[in-house]
C-alpha cells in the first residue's frame, strides 16, 4: 500500500495534520514522493507520543501481519526489543492492575452466575472467586 500526502499546513489542534505534516518533512528531506505504510510505521514510530503498550501492541501486530514487509517485521521485533529493554513497558503494564475496584470486580463474577452465554467452566470459576470475597453468590 503507497500513501501520497500532499503538504498543507498543519492547524491548532488538528493532531492528523499535525501528523501529516511530519510525514511531509520526511518526505522533503528524503527527496522522495511516496512511501509505504510499512517504512512510515517502523522508521518514524518515535517521532510520533503514543503510550508504550500501545507502541508494543502495534510492534506485536506487525510482526504477525501477513501483509508486513520482512524488513518491516525486523524492524518491529527491534523496536519491541528496545522498548522492554528500556523498562518503559513493564511500568505501565502493572498499573493497569493497580487500583480496581473491588466492588466492580465482584459485581462482574456475580454478572458471570446470571449470564446464559457463559459456560459451566466459567460459573464455577466465578463462584470460587466470589467464596474467596466472601459473597455469597
Amino acid at each position: 500500500m503507497i500513501l501520497n500526502i500532499r503538504k498543507s499546513e498543519p492547524q491548532k489542534g488538528g493532531r492528523n495534520l499535525y501528523i501529516f505534516w511530519k510525514v511531509w518533512e520526511v518526505f522533503n528531506q528524503n527527496r522522495i514522493s511516496t512511501l509505504t505504510i510499512n517504512q512510515l510505521r517502523f522508521t518514524h514510530t518515535s517521532k510520533f507520543t503514543m503510550s508504550s503498550t500501545r507502541q508494543a501492541g502495534g510492534f506485536k501486530a506487525a510482526m504477525h501481519n501477513p501483509n508486513v514487509t520482512e524488513e518491516g517485521k525486523q524492524a518491529a521485533a527491534e523496536k519491541l526489543q528496545n522498548l522492554k529493554q528500556s523498562g518503559e513497558l513493564e511500568s505501565t503494564t502493572a498499573s493497569r492492575t493497580e487500583g480496581k475496584n473491588e466492588g466492580n470486580v465482584i459485581g462482574g463474577y456475580k454478572a458471570t452466575l446470571k449470564n446464559p452465554n457463559v459456560s459451566e467452566e466459567a460459573k464455577d470459576h466465578a463462584k470460587e472467586i466470589l467464596e474467596e470475597h466472601g459473597v455469597d453468590a
